[in-house]
């Protein structure tokens, strides 16, 4: 049986704040919001109308930072990776898939599919480096069987509400393996038609054109979250990630014309040979690009942990203390832009779903997708 902990490995605990830079936000409906401490992030009240967690006001208490200076595990997701282990077993699975069935929840589904034909330094996911497409059709094959074992233990009436594609590449997959995929899901979960669930997948824009984004709208998909990092030739040369803006744009022009509904950027702060000042210009490139949401995140450099990333120079990472400025400059250019920054590395356009909490209703944000029914395949 495949565990969901193991494509939360990447995201390990014992790191300081001044690697992690983890910066959560406080909130209070009698205050203005306040940047605090990340391993105190509350539980989101609900909000009615305009809630005041709209952060269109952001205090920086640098010094409140730096109090917090100790390790703990990296929160851009609830609970976090080292609640994962292996002492959850099949017995354990078995009872949640019941107590789902029974229940009649809807289901978040997540789909690993780890492939890569390029290693990028300092990627921690779980993944295969390979030029061989090939290697794929055994892992699809067991893919498909995990799914037959996982949907028989529930209601064939159960909504996927939502769908997330991850890796590695999922586009990494034939256009005929990508439907084959699909067509499986389709056969063994009720998969909305009305294009009324979020149905997302991890775009890297050298693998993708405008063929591969109309079959990923063809298949129901209507979010794409595309992997940028950064834009600085020399950045991209000492992490061996070559893209273009233009590939960049190409992707979003296409996903926009097809009419899918969200559209996210990935940001990584903190890797070799970035500075303030040309990791600014990054994020200023992308804000032109006016993506509905953004990731940023901070990157940890783990080489004892993540061989590819003994390729990187160690000499050639920001210190903790320009990572900090990078964070902060990032936060000021994207909420003068008209984004507003969600908390986690997350920022988003004011109508985007992400920035407006419903009406009487929980703010809710986890790794890649959110409850209620998660299962990782």
């Amino acid at each position: 049986m495949i565990r969901s902990h193991r494509f939360y490995d990447g995201f390990a605990a014992g790191r300081s704040l001044r690697q992690l830079l983890q910066v959560g936000v406080s909130f209070d409906a009698n205050q203005d919001p306040q940047i605090s401490h990340p391993l105190d992030w509350p539980t989101l009240p609900a909000y009615s109308g305009d809630a005041r967690m709209m952060l269109d006001a952001i205090r920086w208490d640098t010094d409140l930072i730096r109090r917090y200076d100790l390790a703990g595990p990296r929160y851009t997701s609830y609970p976090t990776a080292v609640q994962f282990h292996g002492q959850v077993g099949s017995f354990d699975l078995f009872h949640a898939l019941r107590d789902s069935r029974k229940a009649l929840r809807p289901l978040s589904l997540y789909v690993h599919v780890p492939f890569c034909a390029n290693i990028c330094y300092y990627c921690a996911c779980n993944k295969v480096i390979t030029k061989d497409r090939g290697r794929a059709l055994p892992y699809l094959q067991r893919l498909e069987q995990e799914i037959q074992l996982i949907a028989c233990h529930l209601d064939p009436t159960q909504k996927v509400e939502q769908l997330h594609f991850g890796g590695g590449t999922p586009t990494f997959l034939s256009h005929d393996e990508l439907r084959q995929l699909m067509a499986h899901l389709r056969k063994h979960f009720n998969l909305l038609d009305d294009d009324s669930g979020d149905y997302s997948i991890e775009i890297d824009p050298r693998e993708a054109d405008w063929s591969t984004m109309g079959l990923l709208r063809e298949l129901g998909f209507n979010r794409v979250s595309i992997g940028l990092q950064d834009l600085d030739p020399a950045v991209q040369r000492a992490v061996n990630r070559l893209q273009s803006l233009e590939e960049t744009r190409a992707v979003i022009d296409a996903a926009r014309t097809l009419q899918f509904r969200s559209i996210n950027i990935d940001l990584i702060y903190g890797l070799p040979k970035q500075t303030p000042e040309n990791f600014a210009r990054t994020v200023e490139e992308v804000i032109s690009l006016q993506p509905d949401r953004l990731s940023v995140f901070n990157y940890a450099h783990l080489p004892e942990r993540f061989m590819p990333q003994r390729r990187i120079n160690s000499n050639e990472l920001p210190t903790p203390t320009q990572k900090l400025d990078m964070l902060q400059r990032t936060i000021d250019q994207l909420t003068a832009a008209g984004y507003r920054y969600i908390g986690m590395d997350h920022f988003a356009l004011p109508d985007d779903e992400l920035a407006m909490p419903r009406k009487n209703r929980p703010c809710n944000v986890t790794f890649r997708v959110t409850p209620p029914m998660v299962i990782a395949i």
